[in-house]
């Protein structure tokens, strides 16, 4: 007869490999997908607010808030269960973010959240959970507000994250972070504020006229994944020039001049300063973001999605007819 033997990951190594391959910056940026998602694409009136100290970190929204059965059965399992209910078009699909970003930041975090069904708070002292048998955490009902939403506060800092956020180029760097990742919802209203610093919009320009076009393309594939690509000019700015890759309206890759995105390749030429105007905007959608040709960070391209190398293809042909008008623009 054989006997059973425990594959069971000890907590710290668990939390060790979880935090381990994504930035401070992406941690915090998952922070403010979940309030992106909360809104459910009403982002008029809405808002998101990241105070920084050395002392704490704290994100609060006013995007609806966790019901008490998702944060019983979903929010806080490690990984998204495969019966969890869809989320549509949403950005944190994975599963997790929440609590990568929390244990990526300190010792000790909180979750409040006001829904309109009910009000519930999860305090967790991770050194003391790691000591602890089991994968739970205790969850309080607390009593319901008007404003409804979600708070998170994470203290007991690691010692490097505290350094990070009393650094003025960290916070420089992760308003950034945020404008690029964001700017699609920033421009529909969402309202994102980093240390009382309201975030701006920065948004990707295409010029059109009638003597100037817009190279461009739309896709469905089997599974509902849809793309739209765009192609053309804009303003001269060696940096900002290359594609610009979205999924579900969230930002993955930022003016990308390689071969990932076509340069370099089947006869077009590398990325040079004649291309400074070029400029490409890529956007899949889909219902289940799972789909979606992004990596669990969300920091980058899966080139080896199915959806993602047909539609480079396009990319490549679309390309095509905006750098050969450059070329004789430059001659």
């Amino acid at each position: 007869m054989n006997e059973k033997i425990s594959a069971e990951p000890t907590k710290d190594f668990f939390i060790s490999m979880l935090t381990r391959d994504i930035s401070l910056l992406s941690s915090i940026i998952d922070l403010v997908d979940n309030s992106v998602d909360a809104a459910g694409g009403n982002y008029q009136g809405k808002r998101v607010e990241i105070i920084l100290s050395e002392n704490k970190f704290e994100i609060k929204d006013n995007c609806g808030g966790i019901s008490l059965i998702a944060a019983e059965q979903y929010a806080f399992k490690f990984g998204r269960p495969t019966d969890a209910p869809p989320t549509p078009h949403s950005v944190g699909r994975f599963g997790v973010g929440m609590k990568r970003a929390l244990f990526k930041i300190g010792a000790n975090f909180s979750v409040l959240s006001h829904h309109s069904d009910n009000s519930f708070q999860v305090e967790v002292d991770v050194n003391k959970w790691i000591d602890e048998g089991g994968w739970t955490f205790d969850i309080e009902k607390v009593e319901p507000i008007i404003d409804k939403g979600t708070t998170i506060i994470v203290d007991g800092l690691h010692q490097s994250i505290a350094n990070n956020f009393v650094d003025s180029v960290f916070i420089e760097l992760l308003i950034e972070a945020i404008e690029n990742a964001h700017y699609k919802i920033i421009k529909d209203g969402f309202q994102i504020l980093v240390n009382e610093i309201e975030l701006e919009l920065k948004d990707i320009e295409i010029f059109s006229s009638d003597d100037l076009g817009v190279s461009g393309k739309e896709i469905t594939f089997d599974g509902g994944v849809s793309v739209t690509i765009k192609a053309g000019v804009g303003e001269r700015d060696y940096y900002a020039g290359g594609w610009n890759i979205l999924c579900n309206n969230r930002l993955i890759e930022k003016a990308n001049k390689g071969k990932l995105s076509g340069w370099g390749v089947e006869g077009i030429r590398v990325y040079h300063p004649d291309f400074a105007f070029f400029r490409g905007i890529v956007e899949f959608s889909s219902e289940d973001g799972i789909d979606l040709p992004w990596n669990t960070t969300k920091t980058g391209i899966d080139i080896d999605n199915p959806v993602y190398l047909s539609t480079l293809v396009h990319m490549k042909n679309i390309m095509r007819p905006v750098l050969e008008l450059l070329k004789d623009r430059a001659k």
